[in-house]
Formats: C-alpha cells, sequence, structure tokens
C-alpha cells in the first residue's frame, strides 16, 4: 500500500500580510462605528439638555408672568429691560374698583449674557434658580402697530412700552456645544398677555 505524505508547507509572507490587512479593516471599521455612535450620543444629550433647559425656563416665565399686572411688569420702578424684569405677583382682586392687589415682594428674572444664563430670583423666600445655556436677552413686548421689540425704554426713566401694550413676547434660545464640531440649539417663542 502507497503512503501519501500530506503537503506539508509554511505560511508564506504574502498570506500573512493578507490576514493582517483584513483583520486591519474589520478593526478600523468597528472603531470608527464605536466613534460615530459616541458623537451622536453627545449630540443627542446635548440636545435633550438644551430642550429641557429652554422649556423650564419658558414653563416658568409664563407661569409668573399670567400672575401680574401690566403696571406692575411695565412700571419705570422696575425697570424693565430686555435682559431684566420685576414684577409683583397678584394675590387678589378688589371688587370696589381699586384693581389688582398685589403680593408684597417681587419675582425677578435677570439676564446675564456671559454666563448665558437667565436667574429667577423670589425675593419673599431669598431664593434664587438659574437657566443655563441661554444664548439671547429673551423679554421683548409688541408696540400698538404690531411691531415686536426690545423691552428698552425711550427715554430712561420712564414706563416701558409693555406698561401700554401689556403684552410680554419672551423669546428664549438656548444653545450647547456637543462636541469639538458641533453645537445643538433650540428655541421658543410665546406672546403672554399681561392683564390690565
Amino acid at each position: 500500500m502507497r503512503h501519501t505524505l500530506l503537503n506539508k508547507r509554511g505560511i508564506s509572507i504574502v498570506e500573512v500580510l493578507l490576514v493582517t490587512a483584513i483583520i486591519s479593516l474589520l478593526l478600523g471599521s468597528i472603531f470608527y462605528l464605536l466613534s460615530a455612535a459616541q458623537s451622536l450620543r453627545l449630540v443627542s444629550t446635548a440636545k435633550i439638555e438644551v430642550q429641557s433647559e429652554v422649556r423650564r425656563a419658558m414653563d416658568w416665565i409664563v407661569n409668573d408672568v399670567r400672575q401680574t399686572v401690566n403696571y406692575s411688569i411695565g412700571s419705570k420702578d422696575n425697570n424693565p429691560l430686555s435682559t431684566h424684569i420685576k414684577f409683583k405677583k397678584v394675590i387678589d382682586y378688589d371688587t370696589s374698583g381699586s384693581g389688582s392687589a398685589l403680593f408684597g415682594n417681587f419675582i425677578e428674572y435677570t439676564y446675564d449674557p456671559t454666563s448665558q444664563t437667565i436667574i429667577r430670583t423670589d425675593l419673599s423666600i431669598d431664593k434664587s434658580w438659574a437657566f443655563r445655556n441661554i444664548i439671547q436677552a429673551p423679554f421683548y413686548t409688541k408696540l400698538s402697530d404690531g411691531s415686536i421689540v426690545i423691552i428698552n425704554p425711550v427715554n430712561p426713566g420712564n414706563d416701558s412700552p409693555i406698561y401700554t401694550t401689556g403684552n410680554l413676547i419672551i423669546d428664549i434660545r438656548g444653545q450647547k456645544q456637543a462636541n469639538a464640531t458641533t453645537n445643538v440649539g433650540y428655541a421658543l417663542k410665546e406672546e403672554v398677555k399681561i392683564r390690565n
């Protein structure tokens, strides 16, 4: 009986290079997919954070403003600006004709462009809340001709245009850097009718 010997030979350099190239290609693809997924996660997280912060700020401001009257929020004594509003909440209505009774302490909103925050301060309990990643002053008003302008008295020391129109436009724009190359933004705008 004849035995045939199996051809036993070593691995050639070409085969080693081919296997190495295939493994490198697979590993490169895996690392690329992981990197893309990480980048997408960072963008999604930043988007959720900025949307949440803008919505939270809008909800607080609208809720507070609906509880005041235009002569409180627009008074020259409270110095309303596009970066600052201060007012007293209505706690009751006097049916004898003298109008709304206002709570004794102020609610104040101040926008700080340096830190990109809106600070809400309740002076009755001396407590503050910060809304972050806000990129512009949020307070505007609508004039009687329908045009929207920043709250800025024509003559310093006079009542604000909001005093006469009774409308406050709240335009909150948020932005956050997700990664080195991507910024995500979100904006909400609402017109609040302030009671007379």
